[in-house]
């Protein structure tokens, strides 16, 4: 990996068995409509996920994102619970470029309504040797826009 970061839009997720799960997952709670509510994804049918899932909550104008659900396999490779932190609470000040880059990615899933696929060496917390391998999934809030981003972050 050249860059630190690098992400895509509508990606091809047939390399990894875990994300094409939660793609099928998310199509099937979908329901006919353009995502699923976030009420619909109900995490007794996730257990094989849970430890790498995050729930990330999109704030007024898609400006800023909290993290409001991380699952133990995230906590464990950051060495941190960022629970309740925002987006710019954690990276403005640590690492700018990662912020900016999170900050992108996420309003684009938020405002297009498409799935991203994102991967980044864990450089905001001093761990460049560590890959993450990160799948963006938006959630409807129940009017039709989105509130909330369904996350799974595997690493290498």
């Amino acid at each position: 990996m050249s860059s630190p970061f690098r992400y895509e839009f509508d990606p091809d997720v047939s390399d990894n068995p875990r994300f094409q799960d939660l793609v099928a997952y998310w199509q099937k709670k979908r329901d006919g409509r353009a995502m699923p509510l976030r009420k619909a994804i109900d995490p007794l049918e996730l257990q094989p996920h849970l430890g790498s899932l995050v729930i990330i909550e999109c704030l007024p104008s898609f400006t800023d994102f909290r993290y409001r659900l991380i699952g133990t396999e995230v906590v464990a490779a950051y060495s941190r619970d960022s629970t309740g932190k925002t987006v710019r609470e954690l990276y403005k000040t640590a690492d700018p470029e990662y912020c900016a880059c999170l900050l992108k990615v996420y309003h684009a899933v938020a405002t297009r309504h498409v799935i991203a696929r994102l991967r980044a060496t864990l450089r905001p917390v001093n761990k460049n040797y560590r890959l993450a391998d990160s799948l963006l999934l938006p959630l409807d809030g129940g009017d039709g826009t989105v509130r909330w981003l369904l996350n799974e972050v595997l690493f290498t």
